[in-house]
């Protein structure tokens, strides 16, 4: 017989912690985005510095930014789910709304500026209507929007999810974790991409599971300083390990990796979640919980037109292995600060855009307990 879902009060401490690990993943993202220059050969002598710097940096350490972001997104999509029809349209209009519709919008800039730029340089784009429009909606010119697809695709099938999850929910997340494990992609290839990546999916459904244990995350908040840092010391000995094993290290649509290499790195990112929660549970902070409220704006604006704008004027003065060093921090602290203007000089504007995201919202949500249901026991 099915439990009732249990009251959960969420205390202020960790919603501030989701914010700053949102703040965290966020500018990984951009990290994985901007990097530069990768080891090319499964010898690490045959690699430069420059390039293991980043291979570290954004194929080891930032790579913990999707399972964080998924995680977070089951977390909160079943705290307050009530597993009935009503909540579930519901919580469908509010993601068509923080999901969806910058989804569509930025997907849209995206695919104008390639037309534009390739009109501008006489080399026409070679599609139909119906292709861009297929283009705008399945497989966005803007790389970063796949992980909002998915998203919407799990909320989609949320009710199913639920249901496997409160009936079968040891055999069914086992399942998913050896299938991450083993980097087994599950899901056809739709629009170029797979129709639901395997990480997201999996992450999403531990979130969801999270719900049932968030005095888990209180006491993993709570490790003392010195317990973090071992945690990060292992994290990054992990990476480095797999570094050594293979440098050229590559899973991402391609299978340029050994078993013992993927079964380190997946490792590596566990670990590093659990080095990652704790970190930020410590660096709680109303400046980070304000900048959480701008990551989302970060995470859309990052990437295509205006990466292709600035490796065109950095092209010029920065040799391309090096750029990354350069126009990392200049992303970060320039999407930021647009994101800061915007929201001050066009609010209404800013809201449509982050689908109703502020920084102040996010002061405000990290200052009260928040009640939830969250999954049976």
């Amino acid at each position: 017989m099915d439990i009732p879902p249990l009251r959960i009060e969420l205390s202020a401490e960790t919603k501030q912690s989701f914010q700053v690990v949102a703040f965290f993943a966020t500018v990984f993202v951009v990290a994985i985005h901007y990097g530069s220059a990768y080891p090319v050969s499964a010898s690490i002598g045959d690699a430069s510095t420059n390039e293991l710097l980043q291979a570290f940096l954004t194929g080891g350490v930032a790579r913990v930014a999707v399972p964080l972001f998924a995680f977070a997104a089951g977390f909160f999509y079943f705290l307050s789910d009530q597993g009935t029809l009503s909540c579930y349209l519901r919580k469908l209009r509010q993601r068509s709304r923080t999901l969806l519709i910058p989804y569509l919008i930025i997907s849209a800039i995206g695919i104008l500026a390639w037309w534009f730029v390739r009109q501008a340089e006489g080399n026409p784009v070679p599609l139909s209507s119906g292709e861009l429009f297929a283009k705008w909606i399945l497989n966005p010119q803007s790389v970063q929007l796949w992980f909002l697809r998915d998203l919407f695709v799990l909320v989609a099938v949320a009710p199913l999810l639920r249901l496997l999850l409160e009936k079968t929910y040891q055999s069914f997340l086992i399942g998913l974790a050896v299938l991450w494990m083993i980097h087994f992609q599950p899901f056809p290839v739709i629009g170029e991409l797979y129709l639901l990546n395997i990480e997201t999916l999996f992450f999403f459904c531990l979130g969801a599971i999270a719900t049932k244990y968030v005095d888990w995350l209180v006491q993993l908040g709570n490790f003392r300083r010195s317990l973090t840092a071992c945690i990060v010391l292992l994290w990054f000995s992990l990476i480095l390990v797999r570094l050594i094993l293979k440098p050229d290290y590559d899973s991402w649509y391609v299978q340029q990796y050994t078993i013992t290499s993927l079964l380190i790195q997946k490792a590596s990112i566990l670990c590093g979640m659990v080095a990652m929660w704790a970190i930020s549970w410590h660096l709680r902070s109303p400046l980070l919980s304000r900048l959480s409220g701008l990551a989302f704006f970060v995470y859309l604006v990052h990437e295509f037109p205006l990466q292709t704008a600035l490796y065109r004027i950095a092209d010029r003065v920065i040799e391309v292995p090096m750029r990354f060093w350069i126009l990392f921090p200049i992303t970060v602290i320039g999407c930021f600060t647009a994101g800061w203007l915007l929201e001050r000089v066009l609010p209404t504007a800013f809201a449509i855009f982050t689908g109703g995201r502020s920084s102040q919202q996010a002061v405000s949500l990290s200052q009260a307990d928040t009640p939830g249901k969250g999954m049976s026991r």
